[in-house]
C-alpha cells in the first residue's frame, strides 16, 4: 500500500493516497465443486481521499477502482471503482450525517455466501444512500434514526438467477446511559424491497433491545437480539435477529469477535435470512513483523413459496466459509511486503445433498509507503 498525506491549506484539507498490487496462485476461483481449476491471478487497486475537518464536522471524497485479471480464465477478468461522499455534523443538541457511494464490481465476490450464484461474473451496479442522525434529549437520553436507500443492477444477468432490485429501509433507535460505561438501546426497523423479477413487494421489520459495554480503553462489547418477519408475497416468516460483537485491543494486538443474525435483500431480488460470524486476530511479533488471521462465515436461510396452501423451498439458501492468514513484514520506513494464505468453501443450496466446492490462494504482495507531508 502506498500511503502519502498532503495538508492542501492549514489543515482544514487533507488528501490521501494509496496503491497495492498482489500476484495470486488461485485454486478454483469459482468456487465449483468437484473442479481441479487453478490459475495466477493479478490485482492491483488505488485509492484516494480527500477529507475537509472543522471543529464541527468532517466532509470527504473517496474514490476507488481496481482491476483483476487471470492469466487463463479470461472470463473472469473484472474491473471494479466506487465513490464515496460523507458529511459529517456535530451540533449542540446533537449529532447529524448523509453518505453516498456509487459502486462497479463483480457477483464473483458480492453473492459470496448470499445468493449462492458465486460461480458467473456479471457486472453489478450499486447506489447507495443514508441520512439521519441523534438528538441528545436530556443528559441521559438519546434518540436516533435513519433512512437509508439502495438500487442495485446487475448486468447481463438474464438466465443466472440473478434480479436487480431497490431497497429502502428505516430505523429508530432510542437509547438510555446507564453509567458512564454503558448503553441500552431499543430499536425499531422497517424494509421495503421491490425486485424487477418478483412482482409482489416485499417487506421485513423487526425490534430489539441491546446493551453494550465500554470496559476501559481496550474492551469493548455489545449484545442485542429480538423479533423478525418478513412477508413474500402470501407467505409470512417470523424469527429473530441477533447483533453481538466483542473487541480486546492489547499492547501487541487485538482481537474482534462478531455474530449477526439479519434479514435483507440477496442478488436473486429477495429478502432473505443471513446469519454471519467472524473472528479477528492480530499480533505484533517484533519491531517490523505481525501476523493477522481471519475466519468468516456467511449462511442464508431457504427462501419459500406457496402453491395450493402448502410451503416448497422456492430458492435455496447457501454457505460460504473463508480462512485467511497473513505475515506482514517492513524491511525499510518505505517498503514491506505480505504474504496471505486463504482457504475457502461453499455449498451454493446448504442441503449437503452437493458436494462441498473448496479452493484456496496464495499471494505475494509488495507495498510502499510514502512519507506523509
Amino acid at each position: 500500500m502506498m500511503t502519502a498525506v498532503t495538508p492542501l491549506r492549514a489543515s482544514d484539507w487533507q488528501l490521501q493516497e494509496s496503491a497495492n498490487a498482489s500476484l495470486d496462485y488461485v485454486d478454483n476461483p469459482r468456487l465449483v465443486p468437484d473442479t481441479t481449476l487453478d490459475d495466477e491471478r493479478l490485482i492491483a487497486s488505488a485509492a484516494g481521499s480527500l477529507q475537509r475537518n472543522s471543529e464541527i464536522g468532517a466532509l470527504q471524497i473517496a474514490p476507488q477502482v481496481s482491476t483483476t485479471r487471470y492469466s487463463s480464465s479470461q472470463e473472469l477478468d473484472n474491473t471494479a471503482g466506487s465513490l464515496a461522499l460523507s458529511w459529517q455534523h456535530a451540533g449542540q443538541r446533537g449529532n447529524w450525517f448523509a453518505n453516498a457511494q456509487g459502486a462497479v464490481d463483480s457477483t464473483l465476490t458480492t453473492e459470496l455466501g448470499l445468493s449462492g450464484i458465486s460461480d458467473v461474473n456479471r457486472q453489478r451496479q450499486s447506489l447507495v444512500s443514508s441520512a439521519g442522525g441523534s438528538w441528545n434529549l436530556s443528559e441521559l437520553t438519546q434518540l436516533g434514526v435513519q433512512l437509508s436507500g439502495n438500487r442495485v443492477h446487475y448486468r447481463d444477468a438474464s438466465g443466472t438467477g440473478l434480479s436487480s432490485y431497490s431497497y429502502g429501509s428505516i430505523t429508530v433507535d432510542p437509547s438510555w446511559a446507564v453509567g458512564q460505561l454503558s448503553r441500552l438501546t431499543v430499536q425499531g426497523e422497517y424494509d421495503v424491497l421491490d425486485s424487477d423479477n418478483v412482482a409482489q413487494t416485499q417487506r421485513s421489520y423487526n425490534g430489539t433491545i441491546g446493551f453494550s459495554h465500554q470496559a476501559g480503553e481496550r474492551d469493548h462489547w455489545h449484545l442485542s437480539g429480538g423479533a423478525s418477519g418478513s412477508a413474500v408475497g402470501t407467505i409470512t416468516t417470523r424469527g429473530w435477529v441477533l447483533d453481538a460483537g466483542v473487541t480486546r485491543t492489547g499492547l501487541r494486538g487485538s482481537l474482534s469477535a462478531s455474530a449477526q443474525r439479519r434479514i435483507s435483500p440477496v442478488g436473486n431480488g429477495l429478502l432473505e435470512r443471513t446469519d454471519s460470524m467472524s473472528v479477528d486476530a492480530q499480533r505484533q511479533l517484533t519491531e517490523h513483523a505481525s501476523l493477522s488471521t481471519a475466519i468468516r462465515f456467511v449462511h442464508s436461510a431457504n427462501t419459500y413459496g406457496s402453491l395450493f396452501g402448502y410451503r416448497y423451498v422456492a430458492y435455496p439458501g447457501s454457505v460460504y466459509a473463508r480462512i485467511l492468514a497473513e505475515w506482514n513484514w517492513s524491511f525499510s520506513p518505505h517498503w514491506s511486503t505480505a504474504l496471505r494464505l486463504g482457504s475457502s468453501g461453499a455449498d451454493q443450496d446448504s442441503s449437503g445433498s452437493n458436494p462441498w466446492a473448496k479452493g484456496w490462494d496464495t499471494s505475494l504482495a509488495i507495498f510502499w509507503h510514502a512519507d506523509q507531508q
